[in-house]
């Protein structure tokens, strides 16, 4: 990894798996160009790398200049926010119809890998059932809450219906009829209760 210099540069810190990250992704590939000073940090080496710039969650998007931070963002956090920070606080010029247009490819493949999250989760868990139930309204939501009745109940239970049979699937397995997937799949009828009362 580069290192800081006098020079004014914007650091990225990032994770694996984190969905904000992903969000930004796309933009960062569109502005990291020879004209700009950009270091990417891991999540991890950030840590033992600047210990005394107190990073704390991920993404973090900071600009320094002669070593010293002078600003910082969660830029997954607010688009105008964000818009404004490179071009006036980074100096990294983009016009506004490239900068939209990453982000909302971004967005798109964010909500793709939430999507694929949620999935691992619920085949691959079996410590915790709280995880799974997580998992499952989330993938009920993306999927069924947008509809109206009585097309939004027959999504529900064809999403829970999915879900029960994929657990029952990993039950069947060695060592998998655990405690965690027979409580996951006793608190499937309870979150349809719960996801037929959400209000949108």
């Amino acid at each position: 990894m580069n290192e800081l210099t006098d020079e004014k540069t914007l650091v990225i810190y990032r994770r694996n798996g984190c969905l904000g990250c992903i969000y930004v992704s796309k933009l960062l590939d569109f502005i990291d160009t020879p004209d700009a000073r950009i270091i990417a940090c891991e999540c991890d080496n950030t840590k033992e790398k600047y210990p005394e710039f107190g990073i704390k969650s991920t993404p973090l998007w900071a600009v320094f200049e002669h070593g010293e931070k002078l600003s910082e963002m969660n830029p997954a956090s607010d688009r105008e926010a964000l818009f404004r920070f490179l071009n006036e606080t980074a100096r990294i010029e983009i016009l506004r119809l490239f900068f939209d247009m990453q982000l909302d490819l971004g967005r798109e493949y964010a909500d793709r890998m939430q999507d694929v999250f949620a999935e691992l989760i619920v085949r691959k868990q079996k410590e915790d059932a709280n995880a799974i139930i997580s998992a499952t309204r989330l993938k009920v939501m993306k999927a069924c809450m947008s509809k109206s009745y009585p097309e939004r109940e027959e999504c529900i239970d064809q999403v829970l219906n999915r879900i029960h049979v994929i657990l029952k699937e990993r039950m069947s397995e060695p060592d998998g009829d655990t405690e965690v997937r027979r409580k996951a799949i006793e608190e499937l009828p309870r979150l349809k209760e719960e996801l037929l009362n959400y209000t949108v």
